[in-house]
């Protein structure tokens, strides 16, 4: 299963299951209402890319479309910090847009996957304080996927400690990664393209060898999404 992937890749996909997210407006109506039979859910949320683009209005619509739609997640939303996407997206519209978007998944009992790139420690040490304020007021861990994870194994290890359902995605962009193989072991790796506009079975071979050994947490993903 590709657990993160985004409405560029359903011309070019032959076999996979799917998990669309979206990361601005102009994918909703695409995800929701395509009847292609390998999409297994879909995301929806807005990217910190796009963070310029949120409105109340736009929440409301994100909120309906997740009560609406079967196997609905919340995805992708965010924080980005490299330099060239900050003019348009500060740091603290980003996110104030984050913490919308992560109580709205809380709310209404959906899973969620984070878009978190940084360098060193970033962004993590402020997602995992937000993540840890919505368990305690709601008193529920939902399942958080962070996808293409880029942090270190011992930056995992302490996250786990604070908030301990979460996943990791691995897809061509983190597959090299030293710590990789101690992820998979744990059982916290699921497998995703991400964004592309190139090759998608190039793209997904760089992981495909990874699927069995990733099948307990994504037994999990699938069925937490399903019972929700």
């Amino acid at each position: 299963m590709d657990t993160h992937c985004h409405v560029s890749v359903l011309s070019q996909v032959t076999s996979n299951q799917l998990c669309l997210s979206s990361i601005y407006p102009q994918d909703f109506e695409i995800i929701q209402n395509s009847s292609d039979e390998r999409i297994f859910a879909r995301g929806f949320g807005l990217h910190p890319h796009f963070a310029h683009l949120f409105t109340e209005s736009l929440q409301s619509q994100i909120s309906n479309l997740l009560i609406q739609t079967k196997n609905s997640f919340v995805s992708e939303i965010g924080i980005e910090m490299r330099q060239q996407y900050l003019e348009q997206n500060p740091l603290p519209l980003q996110f104030s847009v984050f913490r919308k978007l992560l109580r709205l998944a809380f709310t209404l009992n959906k899973t969620v996957q984070i878009h978190a790139v940084s360098r060193g420690t970033g962004c993590y040490p402020q997602i995992l304080e937000e993540l840890v304020q919505l368990k305690n007021e709601f008193g529920v861990e939902q399942l958080v996927i962070f996808h293409s994870y880029s942090g270190s194994w011992e930056q995992f290890q302490q996250i786990k400690k604070k908030y301990n359902n979460v996943l990791i995605g691995v897809s061509y962009l983190n597959f090299e990664s030293k710590h990789v193989q101690k992820f998979v072991d744990s059982g916290v790796v699921i497998l995703e393209s991400d964004y592309t506009d190139g090759d998608y079975s190039e793209i997904w071979s760089k992981v495909a060898n990874l699927q069995e050994k990733v099948k307990p947490a994504e037994e999990k993903f699938k069925n937490t999404i399903i019972q929700q």
